[in-house]
């Protein structure tokens, strides 16, 4: 569950970071990018940060799991 959490925030993140700095946009899906770009660019790399922690909390508990 915190996998799919951190997928989630690395993907969207990664996208919004795409749109603002590259200009990087899919087609007909203007409802992922609902803010400015200003606040989307900081945002995303809010999301890039937390889903780094997430998949790194992800990983220690899996690596626990797989020695216990």
């Amino acid at each position: 569950m915190l996998g799919i959490a951190a997928l989630a925030a690395l993907l969207l993140g990664g996208l919004w970071l795409a749109d603002t700095l590259f200009g990087f946009r899919f087609e007909r899906t203007d409802a992922i990018y609902p803010f400015h770009p200003a606040a989307r660019q900081t945002a995303a790399f809010f999301l890039l940060g937390t889903g780094a922690v997430l998949a790194w909390i992800e990983s220690r508990l899996h690596l626990r799991r797989l020695h216990h």
